[in-house]
């Protein structure tokens, strides 16, 4: 997919459904930048929550830090992402685990992570849910229907992620932080029948997540 809005409109009617609502005006009012105004806007246009673990701060409370102005977090405080409060283009992220950590470059222009962002949190909030620890997961992006996805990767949840996407399913593969050598896999979908076929990997033990609330397709 295209690291655009246009692009993230067409992925979210694919995965949730048609929007409900045309998209509204742009806030003009806010002094948030225009593409973050447009998103948001996309976002309205859907009853089902398009966020699931990391979050975007209101419009209403963006406040520079200097030269960033912070307008994502990490679930549990632990990640920042900022834009560059002159440029507002490019994003910047900082594990604030330890104050003394840098905001470092993502190398993504602020379009590209609202959209990179958006595909995240499908995959954290797909209703189906498979995931495993094993030695490799590159069998997975040799599927026949697999398209890995050229997002830049994060330092968050680990440096090195891939993220990838089939028919109707989406997948990331990162390495572990608890085991030398080996890879973290995590596929999400709509229903659980879409994740069937990883079923008879080799060696591979999965756990598997099914939300009470599906998503009507």
């Amino acid at each position: 997919m295209d690291k655009n809005l246009e692009s993230l409109e067409q992925f979210l009617g694919e995965w949730y459904g048609p929007p409900a609502r045309s998209k509204p005006p742009l806030l003009m009012q806010s002094a948030a930048p225009e593409v973050l105004l447009g998103w948001n806007s996309i976002r309205l246009q859907w009853d089902h929550e398009i966020i699931a673990q990391n979050y975007p701060i209101p419009l209403d409370e963006l406040t520079s830090d200097g030269d960033l102005t912070p307008f994502w977090v990490e679930n549990q405080g632990g990640w920042m992402w900022a834009f560059d409060s002159h440029l507002e283009n490019f994003v910047y992220d900082r594990d604030m685990s330890n104050p003394s950590n840098d905001w470092e470059p993502t190398g993504e222009t602020l379009e590209e992570f609202l959209v990179h962002a958006t595909v995240v949190e499908a995959l954290l909030g797909a209703p189906a849910q498979k995931s495993a620890t094993a030695g490799s997961g590159q069998w997975i992006l040799s599927h026949r229907e697999c398209r890995i996805l050229s997002f830049r990767p994060w330092g968050w949840p680990t440096p090195g992620a891939t993220l990838a996407r089939g028919e109707n399913w989406l997948c990331m593969i990162r390495p572990s932080q608890t085991s030398v050598d080996s890879q973290v896999i995590l596929l999400g979908a709509n229903a659980l029948e879409d994740l069937a076929w990883v079923d008879h990997a080799p060696e591979t033990i999965w756990s598997v997540f099914l939300a009470a609330e599906t998503i009507p397709t």
